[in-house]
C-alpha cells in the first residue's frame, strides 16, 4: 500500500488541520514509495503447503484442521515478530528461487535476510529447498516451525527433499533442535507443541 486517498468530508477540520493531514499523508506515502525496508528477517509463505492440505468446506474453513493450523503458525509468527519490534519481509517460493546467496544472506535486489522462517512450510519446490540449503552452508540461518522439507512441488515426500531436511536440520525428533554448520549458519527445528507463539 502505497497511495492514500479519501473519500471523507472533512467539514470538522479547519485548514491547518486539513495541511496537517496532508502533509503527514504524503510523507507516509514518500516513504512507503521510495523506502527500503530494514528487515533482516524473511518469513516464507506457505501457500505450496496450503494447496496440498486444503479442502473446500459448506460452512466456513472448518474441513482442513492441517490447513488452519499452518495458518495459526503463519499469523502467530509475524505477531509475535512485531510484538517484539522486529521487522520481517513476507516473501514467497518464486523470492527464494530468484534470491542469490551471499555473505550469509539471501538476497533479493536491495534486500538481504539471514534469517528465513518457515512457518508449517513442509512443500517447497525443489529450487527453492536448494536456495535454503545454501544459505545455511554460507552462514544463514533456517528456522522451520511445526513442520520440515518434505514435499517439492511436484513429488510428494520427496527423497531428496528429506535428505536435504537431514542435511540443514539434522535427523528428525519430537524436541527443538539446532543443526549448526560450520561456516557458523545453521537449520533450527522447532516440531509441534514446542513453538511459543
Amino acid at each position: 500500500v502505497n497511495v492514500f486517498t479519501s473519500y471523507y468530508s472533512w467539514t470538522d477540520c479547519d485548514d491547518a488541520t486539513l495541511r496537517r493531514l496532508n502533509e503527514w499523508a504524503g510523507r507516509c506515502s514518500t516513504l512507503l514509495r521510495q523506502g527500503r525496508t530494514a528487515a533482516d528477517i524473511a518469513v516464507v509463505y506457505p501457500i505450496e503447503s496450503l494447496w496440498s492440505r486444503f479442502l473446500p468446506a459448506e460452512h466456513w474453513a472448518n474441513r482442513s484442521p492441517s490447513a488452519n493450523r499452518i495458518e495459526h503458525l503463519y499469523r502467530g509468527v509475524l505477531e509475535a515478530l512485531y510484538a517484539a519490534r522486529r521487522e520481517a519481509l513476507v516473501i514467497d517460493s518464486r523470492t527464494l528461487i530468484e534470491a542469490t546467496v551471499n555473505e550469509g544472506a539471501l538476497v533479493h535486489g536491495r534486500h538481504r535476510w539471514p534469517v528465513v522462517i518457515l512457518p508449517g512450510v513442509d512443500t517447497l519446490p525443489w529450487a527453492a529447498w536448494k536456495k535454503l540449503e545454501r544459505l545455511v552452508a554460507n552462514g544463514g540461518v533456517v528456522i522451520a516451525l511445526d513442520a520440515g522439507p518434505a514435499n517439492s512441488g511436484s513429488d510428494f515426500e520427496a527423497r531428496r527433499v528429506l535428505r536435504l531436511g537431514q542435511t540443514v536440520f539434522g535427523p528428525s525428533s519430537p524436541a527443538p533442535r539446532i543443526q549448526p554448520h560450520r561456516s557458523g549458519g545453521g537449520g533450527i527445528s522447532l516440531p509441534a507443541g514446542t513453538e511459543v507463539i
